[in-house]
């Protein structure tokens, strides 16, 4: 947390080169741009800068304006549904960026970007270019959703599935089973159903409304049908979801009631005793207590046959034997001529 920060040379710059690799290896950071952003001291002119979606042009705007959402910002899933709320308060400040790489989702005057995300190696940035939007939280000229952006811009940048640009979304509604992709800009990945049969086919989606590609298919085999797109996979099931084995997941000792009593066994829970006893027990009485299980002991055994095999042939026995002769008698030889 960098809290109103400007390059004072304090910290060496390996700092800010250790949260650029902690980014670029698939870590996340938020950049709120105060004043100083546009300035000598802003964290642009630190190793950060290399990562940055803008860069300052060296001015700090100050006056009323109202924060809008793009095009593209009103169908991408961190502000598709803010989009929809009513005109929000105005800030009083921004600084103006120059936009190099990103998604712009809100602009501040004369279209100037102001909330900007972006991937960077296998992490994320993301940067608000004002530091106003506490404004919002004081209710300033009606407020606005603080909360709900900011809870979606941390969660975009932590990699939550339902905010990915091109997440997949899998339903079923008896035997039709619906398929959403999102695509924000161009061709994405193709959408490849399995079959419960193990065979495969590309789905061919139709462009639908709010960013979202879509297509309904009717499922014919009962099983599991697998959506999957690039890294995403999305699963549903067809059939009978009432058979016997599902109807009643919860452990009971019921239904072997009646086989337990007759054989004066008993019947524990693990999570009463997670190592139950084991007593072998000569008389008939019941084979089972807190605790404990007993098994009957009967001291009886019953001979079915008998067959006996040798360790190995004849031959080979008297084979090494007679080398064992052969090896004392030559030892034996050598130690009469000493």
């Amino acid at each position: 947390v960098l809290d109103r920060f400007h390059l004072n040379k304090v910290l060496p710059d390996f700092y800010f080169q250790n949260i650029r690799t902690y980014v670029e290896n698939g870590g996340a950071l938020l950049e709120v741009s105060g004043p100083t952003y546009g300035t000598e001291e802003s964290l642009y002119n630190t190793s950060l800068g290399s990562i940055f979606p803008t860069s300052p042009n060296g001015q700090v705007i100050v006056g009323s304006f109202k924060p809008v959402v793009t095009a593209l910002g009103k169908i991408h899933p961190v502000t598709q549904t803010l989009a929809r709320s009513p005109v929000w308060g105005a800030w009083l400040q921004f600084v103006p960026v120059t936009l190099i790489q990103g998604d712009v989702l809100m602009t501040a005057t004369n279209g100037s970007p102001l909330l900007i995300l972006n991937h960077v190696g296998k992490g994320r940035i993301a940067q608000l270019a004002s530091d106003q939007i506490w404004l919002w939280a004081r209710n300033y000229d009606g407020g606005g959703p603080t909360e709900e952006l900011l809870r979606r811009i941390v969660h975009w940048l932590m990699k939550e599935p339902e905010l990915e640009e091109d997440a997949l979304d899998a339903r079923a509604d008896g035997q039709t089973l619906t398929v959403r992709r999102r695509q924000l800009k161009a061709e994405g990945e193709a959408v490849t159903l399995t079959r419960p049969d193990g065979s495969q086919e590309t789905v061919k989606l139709s462009t639908g409304e709010d960013g979202w590609l879509s297509a309904k298919l009717t499922a014919k085999d009962q099983g599991i049908y697998e959506f999957s797109s690039g890294k995403h996979r999305r699963m549903v099931s067809y059939g009978d979801t009432n058979s016997p084995e599902l109807r009643d997941l919860i452990a009971s000792a019921e239904p072997m009631a009646g086989i337990v009593k007759l054989s004066k066994g008993a019947s524990l829970r693990l999570e009463d005793t997670q190592q139950p006893e084991i007593r072998l027990l000569n008389a008939d009485r019941s084979y089972g207590g807190r605790g404990w299980l007993g098994l009957r002991q009967n001291n009886s055994t019953v001979v079915t046959g008998t067959d006996q095999h040798p360790v190995l042939p004849p031959w080979v026995g008297l084979l090494l034997a007679f080398t064992a002769i052969l090896g004392g008698w030559w030892m034996e030889g050598r130690r009469v001529q000493r």
